[in-house]
């Protein structure tokens, strides 16, 4: 039997860090997302979505 599995993730990405975002677009620069393009998994996986939920806020801030 085969199943499907939906995993969630929230990746931060450093946009003013050269070597680990040089494009400055995270969407681009997602170790999680290229490595599901480089074809790095076994199995299928499937990309249904992907947002930028903008700049990381402090922690103060998420938990008010």
């Amino acid at each position: 039997m085969i199943k499907q599995i939906e995993v969630t993730l929230l990746v931060e990405v450093d946009t003013e860090d050269q070597e680990i975002c040089p494009s400055g677009n995270p969407l681009l620069e997602n170790v999680v997302l290229n490595t599901v393009d480089d074809g790095f998994f076994m199995s299928p996986v499937k990309v249904l979505s992907v947002k930028d939920l903008g700049d990381l806020q402090d922690s103060e801030d998420l938990q008010a």
